[in-house]
């Protein structure tokens, strides 16, 4: 905030500076009137903000099948997924179970389609040779996606599921106040 430009203050800064004030002092004095909670802020990268991105990181565990799809294990898939659900709500379901049996299935046929994508053609001869298509495994690679996709949202593991998962329900004044501004 410029004080000289400032109309609402620009009167007490001439008044100042008219009585042989400096305008460093006059505008110390104008601080001084302003509320003391308000401080200035700057961006000032820390130790505690850099510790707390990495606590973020951390959070999403990484997989070594992305790199290697060779690597898949179905049980620790599921293993792993149950109790990362249980550290992000503190509780699991029988349906979560079943839910994720069906959704390491599809991970399975999805991983397998990209395996078999990196070692055949990506355009495939139909007909005898007579005409040219994609290879089938796309389409069978997308249609697991989607699911993947829904299932993931079903159990609360895609970002915006994460943000509307634990939403407090009902019309009492403290489920209003915890769905925030927007619920």
């Amino acid at each position: 905030m410029d004080f000289l430009e400032d109309k609402r203050e620009g009167t007490f800064l001439q008044k100042a500076l008219s009585k042989g004030g400096s305008v460093k002092t006059t505008y110390n004095k104008i601080m001084e009137k302003t509320t003391p909670d308000l401080k200035l802020v700057t961006s000032v990268e820390t130790d505690a903000s850099k510790s707390l991105q990495a606590r973020v990181q951390d959070t999403v565990p990484h997989v070594d099948w992305l790199d290697q799809p060779e690597t898949w294990e179905k049980k620790k898939f599921i293993t792993d997924t149950k109790q990362y659900i249980l550290d992000l709500y503190g509780h699991t379901h029988v349906y979560d179970h079943q839910l994720l049996t069906l959704l390491a299935d599809y991970m399975e046929t999805y991983i397998a389609c990209n395996i078999a994508l990196k070692n055949e053609p990506l355009i495939a001869l139909y007909n005898g040779g007579k005409t040219y298509g994609p290879n089938p495994h796309f389409a069978v690679r997308t249609e697991c996606l989607k699911n993947i996709i829904k299932m993931l949202s079903e159990l609360g593991l895609t970002p915006k599921s994460k943000l509307t998962k634990n939403k407090p329900q009902g019309s009492a004044s403290i489920a209003k106040l915890l769905r925030g501004p927007k619920g």
